[in-house]
């Protein structure tokens, strides 16, 4: 048989198969990468993560050691920058921020807060999380250039370059493609591998000195030490 209807059933039929297979390749890469890292075992029940690592910055003349706190349930995150030159920190929840530079504490603007709640969705980490626990909020799809790209209820929160091994090369907050970070290959931390080092378009770059993965969250106060 080669008429209209079967030549019409067999192209309906090529048609399924192609997008069957379009369709699962942001998936088996977004597979690979959650592999790479660690696996479902090891992100799943995550509640924060905890790492330290040396900053350098092309604007900071020394290096400094910056320890983040970043937690997966809702927005809350803390960092704390020290070297010889400065000590910095900053906070914030849902309901609002703060930051204090050498004793002086200042709220964030709404703007400010804002923009860090969507750094907060944007996150690498919020990426895995949500990736391990299959989330029916997250969305992946495949970039024009061949990256992994991110969606949080629809919202874009990011796109990745992943290599053949799963590993992460190149990450990005936004649509963007100008702004980015580079990673170094994976290192065992724990239970988990994450990129040595990076650095970004500027200039910036990092070296891990170490990361964890919290099952428990801990005990880390958002609130300034000093009162503004």
């Amino acid at each position: 048989m080669t008429g209209p209807i079967h030549q019409s059933i067999w192209l309906l039929l090529l048609t399924l198969v192609v997008n069957t297979a379009a369709g699962s390749e942001p998936a088996e890469l977004g597979e690979k990468l959650l592999n790479a890292l660690g696996g479902e075992a090891a992100w799943k029940d995550v509640r924060a993560v905890h790492n330290t690592a040396v900053n350098h910055h092309p604007q900071a003349r020394l290096p400094y050691i910056q320890e983040y706190w970043y937690f997966t349930g809702a927005p809350k995150h803390v960092v704390k920058i020290n070297n010889h030159d400065m000590n910095r920190m900053r906070a914030y929840t849902e309901d609002g921020g703060w930051s204090m530079l050498r004793g002086e504490v200042n709220p964030f603007s709404a703007k400010r807060h804002t923009n860090e709640l969507m750094s907060w969705r944007r996150s690498l980490y919020r990426k895995i999380f949500l990736l391990a626990n299959r989330s029916p909020d997250l969305r992946l799809a495949m970039g024009s250039d061949g990256s992994l790209e991110f969606y949080d209820n629809e919202l874009f929160i990011g796109w990745m370059k992943i290599n053949e091994n799963g590993s992460p090369t190149r990450h990005g907050g936004t649509e963007s493609r100008d702004i980015y970070t580079d990673f170094e290959e994976l290192a065992q931390f724990g239970n988990i591998f994450w990129p040595m080092g990076g650095k970004d378009e500027s200039g910036w770059r990092f070296e891990m000195l170490s990361i964890e993965a919290l099952d428990e969250e801990p005990d880390i106060s958002t609130e300034p030490p000093i009162k503004p």
